[in-house]
């Protein structure tokens, strides 16, 4: 783990790769693309955060589960 990189791109790498998926759809000017990347972002960052919510905090560190791909 780089020091300067972004904590998100540890943690969430898809949801930005989606995210990236989707501004170059808009680039591309092609809506469908764009509604279907948007889409599955959303669909990962909701299963981010299922996994936050169910982790267990007991006054020690917050540990985020091993993600499923």
């Amino acid at each position: 783990f780089d020091a300067d990189q972004p904590y998100s791109l540890l943690i969430a790498p898809d949801i930005l790769l989606y995210l990236c998926l989707r501004h170059a759809s808009i680039w591309l000017r092609d809506p469908e693309m764009e509604q279907y990347w948007m889409a599955k972002a959303q669909e990962a960052a909701q299963a981010l955060q299922q996994q936050l919510d169910e982790a267990n905090w007991s006054g020690s560190a917050l540990v985020v589960p091993a993600f499923s791909a």
